[in-house]
């Protein structure tokens, strides 16, 4: 399917043909969800911790008798019961990472780039080079795209030689999010307002997914 490429000026330049496999199918919600939940937890350190009745420090003495006292019984000071005590069942470090089937995470890219564009919120620039670190030059041809205040860039480091430039120009710009397309971020694509790739991301997802089929059961 062809589809419009805007110079950095925001003016129609031509037209590249997007593959249907991976920006014209159909949306599966639930390959999205599966996606983006596995991506969260694998981002997660799960180094959080409480210490449990051997962690905490003091001495396991009986601290009355039993009996003949009035107060509660009490076995010891380190009790969950007793403040500054343990912690009963509390979170310990743990790998929260699993592996999810690669043609789920293939539907839900395909999902989410053709949702974009069946609602016309892809766009498709030309390459273009910064000869200096400015934020303020890449921010200018941005506002020429989108007004939304949430945007994904995808662009490619094969041969682009304003790469290390472009990535860190658009650091400094607080509404864009800016990814290699050989490392997409799904959950900021999902919750992003509108898309922009660059026409060599664009071939290259093209020729990447071409004739693949991700069929997956909804």
């Amino acid at each position: 399917m062809l589809h419009s490429v805007f110079n950095v000026e925001g003016k129609e330049i031509e037209k590249i043909n997007l593959d249907s496999v991976v920006f014209n199918t159909d949306v599966n919600t639930n390959s999205i969800y599966e996606t983006v939940k596995n991506q969260l937890a694998n981002r997660r350190q799960g180094t959080h911790s409480v210490k449990n009745i051997t962690a905490v420090h003091g001495t396991t003495r009986k601290p009355w008798r039993q009996k003949g006292t009035g107060r509660a019984r009490a076995g010891m000071n380190k009790s969950a019961l007793w403040v500054g005590g343990a912690i009963t069942f509390g979170p310990q470090p743990r790998d929260y990472s699993y592996v999810i089937p690669k043609k789920i995470k293939q539907q839900a890219i395909f999902s989410v780039f053709s949702d974009f564009l069946k609602n016309n919120k892809l766009k498709v620039i030309e390459d273009f080079t910064l000869t200096e670190y400015k934020t303020k030059k890449l921010s200018a041809i941005f506002s020429s795209f989108s007004a939304s205040k949430k945007v994904v860039f995808i662009i490619s480091s094969h041969g682009n030689s304003s790469y290390e430039k472009i990535i860190k120009s658009a650091g400094n710009i607080p509404w864009l999010k800016t990814y290699n397309v050989d490392a997409i971020s799904l959950p900021e694509l999902f919750y992003a307002h509108e898309v922009i790739l660059t026409k060599s991301a664009a071939e290259i997802l093209n020729s990447r997914y071409s004739g693949k089929t991700a069929e997956v059961k909804k």
